[in-house]
């Protein structure tokens, strides 16, 4: 597929995918969507993190660390209540039943954390989109889109729940307003430093 400045924002699902949830043909589009700063990404599924645990697509769009490939959790807090996705969402709040392989990760390059699960890895990372940069291929290529990455299938959510985040992450990504750096933003930073 080719995306262009076209579309304002994308929502990348993969759900249950397992093994090529992101396949580099993928990688390579949604690097250069998010690296030219055509707009924001949605990119959601379990499974993503197993796949690409420490590459540059997984720390530079989904903004993330990879640390487990099954949570074995359901049960959600919001971790960033001033979040403008996180708004909407109840402080506690559980997904239907428990997924396959949900990602258990953390935040990184940026990344801030917006739920967790209750043992306290990231389930929703968020990245309000500033100006780093990697080699890929021999090129430079810089990175300032918003994105959001749900390391778990949003399917599993309570269908209220899904519907109001989804529009909230939606609104987001198409919001222009500079960026916000909530309180744990610099706590997740630090933490990354380490």
């Amino acid at each position: 597929p080719i995306l262009s400045g076209d579309f304002p924002a994308v929502i990348w699902s993969t759900s249950l995918v397992h093994s090529g949830a992101v396949d580099p043909e993928d990688t390579c589009v949604l690097m250069r969507y998010v690296g030219l700063s055509y707009g924001g990404v949605l990119i959601e599924g379990e499974d993503i993190g197993w796949d690409h645990k420490e590459d540059e697509f997984y720390r530079y769009v989904c903004r993330a660390k990879w640390i487990t490939g099954n949570t074995m959790n359901r049960d959600l807090i919001v971790a960033c209540p001033n979040h403008p996705i996180a708004r909407s969402l109840p402080q506690h709040f559980a997904l239907t039943k428990l997924p396959p392989c949900p990602d258990g990760v953390a935040p990184a390059n940026g990344g801030v954390s917006i739920v967790n699960y209750s043992s306290g890895l990231s389930a929703i990372i968020a990245y309000n989109g500033s100006m780093h940069f990697s080699k890929v291929f021999d090129k430079t290529i810089y990175y300032n889109g918003k994105t959001v990455y749900i390391a778990f299938p949003m399917s599993y959510l309570p269908e209220e729940i899904c519907n109001q985040l989804l529009l909230d992450i939606v609104k987001w990504l198409l919001d222009a307003s500079p960026p916000i750096t909530p309180p744990s933003a610099t706590a997740n930073i630090l933490q990354e430093r380490e």
